[in-house]
């Protein structure tokens, strides 16, 4: 069952492709401002995708569909890119690969073959919360925030060496909570502390960017500005629907041409930027698309035959 949303969150899936490549990873401008915007496109990506999520499988709470339709959506894409890295780079070995593919190079200690892999890591691993959090008592995933930030305060005060990636699962559960309040089982004044609490906990890491503490706050008013205003813009828009490509493909494709064309040049950067979102506009169409409509296509059967059956 397909979830009807506002385009307003396409345009932000957009908005949110064109803070992390162009403006953060390719701009030849200060490296704290382009941390600051790619930063701010990580944690606006988060939100959007706990809200889709929420929504989804709120409306169809089936594990099989539904962990085939999130494998379809990912995992293709990111297989092709890791076997470009791996043929193109030649110093990665198949147990790096194989790690790799299944998100398990941390458990085996092993290097992530692209650095922006990470992002993926937490996808993942909210993909597996979200059935459990949705299969229980929707008030523990209304709490789930506050229990991720629990956390990472008991390791600051052991002093225990934690890493800041795994705290942006906060933002994945926020967005989450936006799909509880569009249902009305929650309220905006809850949603608006959580929220703030979420703000006042990424202030408080002592790593990354300042602008951190503002994310939550930022990409929680840009949230509730897209459900509930169905703005149009096509060509952030369609940027929004190549986006996950674009974002997978721009390391490979984009950043030998930053090198080629001179690091902190404009040239470069905008070569670069034409040419990976070039690729990831055909690897929309001819792979991702298609991959997705598959897997589509076996949701609904598994569906029809438990319908069958029972």
């Amino acid at each position: 069952m397909e979830i009807r949303h506002s385009s307003g969150l396409d345009v932000l899936r957009g908005v949110a492709i064109l803070l992390v490549v162009p403006f953060s990873h390719f701009l030849p401008v200060g490296h704290s401002i382009a941390f600051d915007l790619g930063i701010l496109g990580v944690v606006l990506f988060f939100f959007l995708s706990g809200f889709l999520m929420g929504q989804t499988f709120a409306s169809e709470p089936q594990l099989g569909p539904y962990a085939i339709r999130r494998a379809f959506r990912i995992l293709p894409m990111y297989w092709i890119t890791i076997a470009l890295i791996y043929f193109l780079e030649r110093t990665w070995t198949v147990a790096d690969v194989g790690a790799n593919a299944t998100f398990t190079a941390p458990i085996f200690g092993l290097m992530r073959m692209s650095g922006i892999y990470w992002t993926l890591y937490i996808e993942v691993l909210f993909y597996a919360l979200i059935p459990i959090l949705l299969f229980s008592d929707w008030r523990i995933a209304l709490l789930s925030p506050y229990g991720v930030i629990a956390a990472y305060a008991a390791a600051a005060a052991v002093r225990a060496h934690v890493g800041p990636a795994a705290f942006f699962l906060v933002f994945c559960l926020l967005g989450m909570q936006f799909s509880f309040w569009t249902r009305k089982q929650l309220s905006g004044r809850v949603l608006v502390a959580n929220l703030a609490a979420a703000t006042v906990a990424s202030a408080a890491l002592p790593v990354l960017s300042p602008l951190l503490g503002a994310a939550p706050l930022i990409c929680g008013l840009l949230m509730l500005w897209a459900i509930r205003y169905p703005i149009r813009q096509q060509l952030v828009e369609f940027f929004g629907r190549v986006s996950y490509s674009w974002y997978l493909l721009h390391p490979i494709v984009g950043m030998p041409i930053i090198v080629l064309a001179g690091v902190n040049t404009w040239r470069g950067a905008v070569a670069a930027d034409f040419v990976s979102l070039a690729a990831a506009s055909a690897t929309y169409f001819f792979i991702e698309r298609p991959t997705q409509r598959l897997g589509r296509m076996l949701a609904t059967s598994i569906r029809s035959r438990r319908s069958v059956t029972a």
